[in-house]
């Protein structure tokens, strides 16, 4: 049963959950590629609507874009919407950074010793070490293939502070509330529209260097930025309302339908359908909760336990290692195993490895990182303080140092 939690603007209940089963997700779609390119007994093989299905769980990723832009993005869109002081970028940034690069710089560092550099040059590995992999070609792409992934959430959070200062300093800020609203909704819908044009194209070109970037993915963010914009009228219309919860369960259903659509009619990257799935996915899921959230103050029932919200705190280990561990598990598939006996291997393992190793990641690099305190032995308490996940806070943390905005 989901349990009572704080209802405070911001906060996401539901987000742990919705972490873990994005990565959950991402990993189920790269167990099955892993299985039908590299097993023989899965090459060849007709794998009818469970192979659709395997193929579009890809539609994660999109999950974990827009958790991105309503918990990292949030607190910008609401000091525009309030007229009221941004983040300080310093400590903005320095939070991120504390939270994504220990332990990507891990992870990379284990994969090379483990499967070494694939024939990839030191400059290259530099690059990929500073989120720069988006922009290279070759051998380097093998050592963590879903890496430009967080290339784009870095770039993101690079944006952010950029171009609200741009906005700031070009225009200024709006004295009337209803203007800055007006304002933000022209700018996310103009993001959203560009960022859906400039991705569109031939498959073959989307994976180009420099093809992957937050201009061609910002859209994938614009839903999140939606919903912080929207809370606040939100929860004032919806709670407690009968309404809510149909929206709620629009919303979730939305998700779904996506997530089969892409699986059913086989939708191609780079096609405006198969874009407007992907946002219908991650905003149908992630707005259904908020939703519900408002509307009722509680999470969706099975997203406010303890698994969710360990698996939403391992989330970032899993998306980092999963790949690698299924990468040396296609190798050691038994021999004799059918299709659906090499798929449960993988998937089998992969499963259990990856979350073990996230969980052990999360105590030696990640936690200690974020709080700046040694690795918790068995049985302490957790510091007081929020933690945040890679993709923003699990909890209310404390506001951060404000900048004062300049006026028009």
């Amino acid at each position: 049963m989901a349990t009572a939690r704080p209802n405070r603007e911001g906060y996401f209940v539901a987000g742990d959950g919705l972490r873990g089963l994005a990565a959950l997700m991402v990993l189920g779609f790269h167990g099955f590629v892993g299985v039908a390119v590299f097993v023989p007994a899965g090459q060849n093989v007709d794998w009818g609507a469970i192979g659709d299905l395997f193929v579009r769980l890809n539609a994660g990723l999109y999950v974990f874009f827009v958790i991105s832009g309503y918990l990292v993005g949030g607190p910008w869109v609401r000091a525009w919407l309030r007229g009221s002081a941004f983040p300080r970028p310093r400590s903005y940034l320095a939070r991120r950074a504390r939270r994504i690069v220990p332990a990507f710089w891990v992870v990379t560092a284990g994969l090379l010793l483990w499967f070494g550099a694939s024939g990839a040059s030191a400059g290259d590995v530099l690059v990929l070490l500073a989120f720069g992999q988006v922009f290279l070609e070759g051998p380097v792409a093998a050592v963590l293939p879903h890496g430009w992934t967080l290339d784009v959430e870095v770039m993101f959070y690079l944006a952010l502070p950029v171009v609200a200062g741009m906005v700031v300093r070009v225009g200024g800020v709006p004295a009337e509330a209803a203007t800055r609203r007006r304002a933000l909704l022209a700018l996310l819908g103009l993001l959203f529209v560009g960022g859906l044009l400039l991705r569109r194209g031939p498959a073959e070109g989307l994976e180009q260097p420099g093809a992957r970037t937050i201009a061609t993915f910002v859209w994938a963010f614009v839903p999140g930025l939606l919903l912080a914009a929207w809370e606040p009228a939100a929860r004032a219309r919806l709670a407690g309302s009968r309404e809510g919860r149909a929206l709620a369960l629009a919303l979730g259903a939305l998700g779904l339908v996506s997530v089969a659509a892409l699986a059913a009619f086989g939708l191609d990257d780079g096609r405006l359908s198969t874009l407007l799935a992907y946002a219908g996915c991650g905003g149908g899921l992630v707005g259904g909760a908020l939703v519900w959230q408002w509307t009722t103050g509680r999470a969706p029932a099975g997203f406010d336990t303890r698994v969710a919200h360990a698996l939403g705190r391992w989330s970032y280990g899993i998306y980092l290692v999963h790949v690698g561990v299924g990468r040396e598990l296609v190798t050691r598939v038994p021999a004799g195993l059918g299709p659906g006996g090499a798929l449960a291997f993988v998937l089998g393992g992969m499963l259990v490895v990856s979350v073990a190793l996230a969980a052990l990641l999360w105590w030696l690099v990640e936690e200690p990182a974020i709080t700046g305190r040694r690795p918790r032995l068995p049985g302490e308490r957790p510091p007081a303080a929020a933690v945040e996940t890679p993709t923003g806070p699990a909890a209310v943390s404390a506001s951060p140092e404000p900048v004062s905005a300049p006026a028009k």
